[in-house]
């Protein structure tokens, strides 16, 4: 066995230079058939149907408003709230978001799937080396072995091409699941954020309604120590209290739950997030304006167009595979080496041996089941097309129902701020009257409920606004661009 091991030896590697001379000599001898079919598997063609782009129709401009022949820059949209705490918390998230390294994960293994499908088509060579002891009626023999096996099929029908384009869509669409996850990753950060300031916000305006309100029960109690009104009035005034204050705890509730959701978006526990965030800050002040691009642009930016897209090529793919099992199948094969039932000739000219050829195989009795698979992956082609055109009609009213929900609410907005100030004044002007006695507190009871009832609704359409801010530049596919690893 030391022998086998020996590569120092002038002598055998002499013999084994000459005896590999000798046997390129004869296969350069085979017949030149074996030389066509090569060239026909470098030169076949691919069955099955070649992947067409999909050209959808899209309209010239949006409904909602008019987009722009230029290319809006999207990439960083949240930074236009220019809170640098967002800022942190988004880019916290791309590195903790477990969702997202999940997303990568996939991309990888993909990656890994595509580069087996690449190999597919290329030769194999196997080394090999063993030693067997038979025996039976007559004496045991041993049998020493070593050498090369190598292997081809030669891709003339294009199965194998096939695959790797099918492979190599798959890579493309896990990129786009990541480039998806990371933009709902972000919108969803954003829109978690602006909620908690705003519940913060409604706490405040609460907080802040409930000392005016406690203010207005002092007022009528001293009226009524005065002699100048009934107890009515200081029971009115402390129901009004007891109301606002209700409501607290709710606020409180949804900031606690905000703060949950968050942490989660970043893969931290609470604990580690909480006593961070409740510390109570302004929401981010915004003319919500959105860069807004031509319809589209929807089919170079948003992930899941891209995405449905990509499955739809390697759906494409896979129908050329399921074509191509119609057709022969050519394999070349060839083996040398050394074999001798003694070791101390393993090298020796009589051990040698070699073998090549083709071999053809043809399915005969499957066909029906092939031609069956064939359908099964013409079917899912077209359920590829008719999801991606499903999409790319989604994304078009998705992009129209959030830009429609933002002009809405901006205008909502515009019309509670004047009301807000109209309630404003009317509240003062009746607070006025009743510390003069020239109404009754019932006045001052509804004007109070009216401007926290216009707070309140005002915080919520900044809220809304802020939402479907988020929402427009979701449907735009803003913010993946950062390049994937």
């Amino acid at each position: 066995m030391s022998e086998l091991g020996h590569n120092g030896d002038t002598a055998g590697t002499q013999l084994r230079h000459n005896w590999g001379i000798e046997h390129m000599a004869r296969l350069r001898s085979l017949p030149s058939t074996l030389s066509l079919l090569a060239f026909a598997a470098l030169c076949g063609c691919a069955v099955g149907p070649d992947y067409q782009v999909p050209k959808p129709e899209l309209p010239a401009q949006w409904l909602e408003a008019k987009g722009s022949e230029q290319t809006a820059n999207l990439e960083r949209w949240w930074t236009g709230l220019k809170d640098p705490q967002l800022d942190a918390l988004i880019q916290r998230a791309e590195s903790g978001s477990f969702d997202l390294k999940l997303a990568l994960s996939r991309l990888r293994q993909s990656r890994a799937e595509h580069g087996i499908a690449d190999l597919q088509w290329q030769p194999s060579l196997d080394a090999s080396a063993g030693v067997t002891r038979s025996g039976g009626a007559r004496p045991p023999v041993n049998s020493f072995r070593t050498g090369l096996d190598a292997s081809w099929e030669l891709d003339i029908w294009g199965a194998a091409r096939r695959g790797e384009e099918a492979a190599a869509a798959e890579v493309l669409a896990a990129t786009e699941d990541v480039n998806a996850v990371r933009l709902a990753l972000r919108a969803e950060v954003a829109l978690q954020y602006l909620n908690l300031r705003n519940r913060q916000l409604q706490l405040d305006i609460a907080k802040r309604n409930v000392e005016a309100q406690q203010r207005s029960v002092e007022i009528t109690r001293k009226r009524q120590q005065a002699g100048f009104i009934a107890g009515l009035d200081v029971a009115n005034a402390e129901a009004q209290v007891a109301n606002t204050d209700a409501q607290i705890p709710g606020f409180e509730k949804d900031i606690d739950q905000s703060c949950y959701t968050l942490a989660t978006l970043l893969g931290v526990s609470p604990a580690s997030l909480v006593a961070e965030l409740k510390v109570a800050a302004p929401m981010p002040a915004s003319t919500f304006e959105v860069p807004l691009e031509l319809p589209a642009s929807l089919l170079r930016r948003r992930p899941d167009i891209r995405r449905a897209e990509a499955r739809l090529q390697g759906a494409s793919a896979r129908s050329g595979v399921a074509t191509a099992d119609l057709f022969p199948r050519l394999m070349l094969k060839g083996s040398v080496g050394l074999q001798s039932s003694e070791a101390a000739h393993l090298t020796d000219g009589a051990s040698r041996f070699w073998s090549f050829g083709p071999s053809l195989s043809l399915p005969l009795f499957n066909r029906d089941a092939i031609r069956f698979n064939i359908e099964v992956r013409n079917a899912q082609e077209e359920q590829a097309r008719l999801s991606y055109q499903s999409i790319v009609i989604g994304a078009l009213s998705e992009t129209e129902s959030a830009l429609s929900a933002l002009r809405q609410e901006l205008e909502h907005q515009r019309r509670l701020d004047k009301a807000l100030v109209l309630i404003i004044k009317a509240e003062d002007l009746a607070k006025q009257l009743y510390a003069n006695g020239q109404t009754d507190f019932l006045n001052v009871l509804s004007a109070q409920r009216s401007r926290f009832s216009a707070e309140a609704a005002l915080a919520s359409s900044r809220m809304n606004c802020a939402s479907a801010w988020i929402a427009v530049h979701k449907a735009l596919g803003g913010g993946w661009e950062a390049e994937t690893k």
